[in-house]
């Protein structure tokens, strides 16, 4: 089962992490070194890899619960967040490499494992939809999250720039992949447009003249059946409309 080699990998994750720490030591003799690491506190690393171990766990006992259920989707969405959330803090590089693996193997969990149970448990997935004629896409937001990065701050500064200059209205449109239940990604894409909204006020732009729109996972505008594409689609579309005739 995918889920039994997730944790196994996890765990030779964690223990090539203590090995690293002990060729660092490897001037002390064996016990005292190994008593030395047991003391020690977990690194910043380890906890990460110890919450995706247990959001893994959890998923998994739960997939085997109440199969393909919306609440198994949506634990296995969390245990996604934990291993990309250990992905960047992990430092070693055997680390690195597998809680990357870890990604698309968890992504996995998500699917049927056969084409007859395909039909009969998931929903089709909706067709791509292009961004609408002259969108600014800002995309790649975390799994599970809507922090705004600088990257994207850079692309909303735009907009800002643009309607300094005239009195448009801007509707804001956020978007998810995929992962976890309908309800979550409804309230997540809205958390995202709203974060951006809030951006756009703080630079001046009033806010009765900003719409927000959730479009859930309902409007992909690439497979979510890679990294990529869900990266992708976790996205929200800032569109200006018509200038606003004079009072």
């Amino acid at each position: 089962m995918v889920l039994s080699a997730v944790l196994v990998a996890l765990a030779g994750c964690a223990h090539s992490t203590g090995t690293e720490t002990n060729n660092e030591t490897a001037g002390a003799t064996g016990g005292h070194a190994e008593a030395q690491q047991a003391a020690a506190p977990r690194s910043d690393q380890q906890m990460a890899l110890d919450e995706a171990e247990k959001a893994v766990q959890a998923a998994n006992d739960e997939l085997a619960r109440s199969g393909n259920s919306a609440q198994a989707q949506h634990l296995s969405s969390i245990a996604m967040k934990k291993v990309e959330q250990a992905t960047v803090s992990a430092s070693a590089p055997a680390c690195q490499q597998r809680a990357k693996e870890l990604q698309a193997e968890l992504a996995a969990l998500e699917r049927p494992s056969s084409a007859g149970q395909a039909a009969a448990q998931a929903p089709t997935e909706p067709a791509r939809v292009a961004p609408a004629a002259g969108a600014i896409v800002v995309s790649n937001f975390d799994v599970g999250d809507s922090k705004l990065t600088p990257q994207m701050t850079a692309q909303l500064d735009a907009v800002v720039a643009q309607c300094m200059t005239k009195d448009a209205t801007i509707v804001i449109e956020g978007h998810t992949d995929n992962t976890g239940a309908e309800q979550v990604n409804d309230e997540l894409s809205l958390t995202r447009a709203t974060a951006a909204r809030d951006y756009l006020v703080s630079k001046g732009i009033p806010t009765d003249r900003i719409e927000l729109k959730s479009a859930g996972a309902r409007k992909p505008m690439a497979s979510n059946d890679t990294p990529e594409g869900r990266a992708q689609n976790r996205r929200i579309e800032v569109m200006t409309t018509t200038v606003r005739p004079a009072s």
